[in-house]
């Protein structure tokens, strides 16, 4: 499942509940916007692939550590990275 990282929004998300339970859930969103969430699942899916596909060639290198690259990334030592930490990282 998809969460905010913010435990605030995470905390309101997880509390909410829906306002028609008689309805199909469809019917809650346009058509556009369910081709854009269909269309984000695509992309996640897909940026998950390749990011593992990078993991197993990287991981087949005998001198590279994923840790020790995770861990170079990860400097404020949240166990997770974001795209600013990778940019802070290279540039």
């Amino acid at each position: 499942m998809i969460t905010p990282i913010d435990k605030e929004f995470y905390t309101m998300m997880k509390n909410r509940f829906p306002f028609q339970y008689h309805h199909d859930r469809l019917d809650f969103f346009y058509t556009e916007t369910r081709i854009m969430f269909a269309r984000l699942i695509g992309l996640i899916i897909e940026t998950e692939g390749s990011v593992e596909r990078w993991r197993h060639k990287l991981n087949n290198m005998s001198h590279f550590s994923i840790r020790g690259a995770f861990d170079r990334v990860d400097v404020l030592r949240r166990n997770y990275i974001t795209k600013d930490d990778v940019n802070k990282t290279i540039y």
